[in-house]
């Protein structure tokens, strides 16, 4: 009787997900007295917001108009519904206009999925300014936000 009461406890705490013979597991140890080196490589692939966006048009600053007409590609979770938001600013970081990127393909994707955009703005009072492509955050949390600038000249 007991050893059954003893196995249900066991199995409940292990369905918990709880280790359950991990303290009485058994400790080796090495009869050799010289040090074993463990070399352990591990890859990491760093997720940064450059891995997930790239701007093909304008160039890093380039000359821009009126209207622009920006293309590149973002992996599928930067879009919602087939869109993001792009904001151009000026050197004050004031907006001169707003607008939206829009997927040319399959935006349901992991992949990169090629985007356009066309935005008309206003005359900037600075001579630089900033594009500003930000991943759609239809949840409106703070973790759901990024961001990526390409610096260009009026």
């Amino acid at each position: 009787m007991y050893i059954v009461v003893i196995g249900l406890v066991f199995a409940v705490i292990a369905y918990a997900g709880y280790a359950v013979f991990g303290s009485f597991a058994p400790s080796f140890t090495s009869l050799s007295h010289e040090a074993e080196e463990v070399s352990i490589t591990e890859t990491v692939r760093e997720d940064t917001v450059e891995t997930r966006i790239r701007v093909t048009t304008p160039t890093k600053n380039a000359k821009v108009t009126s209207p622009i007409t920006i293309k590149g590609e973002a992996v599928g979770p930067w879009f919602f519904e087939g869109s993001f938001p792009i904001t151009i600013l000026d050197g004050n970081s004031n907006v001169l206009a707003q607008g939206a990127a829009v997927a040319s393909g399959n935006w349901m994707q992991e992949g990169f999925v090629p985007f356009t955009a066309t935005i008309y703005f206003s005359k900037s009072p600075t001579d630089g300014g900033k594009i500003r492509l930000h991943k759609a955050n239809a949840s409106g949390l703070p973790a759901g936000e990024a961001s990526f600038d390409v610096p260009v000249r009026y």
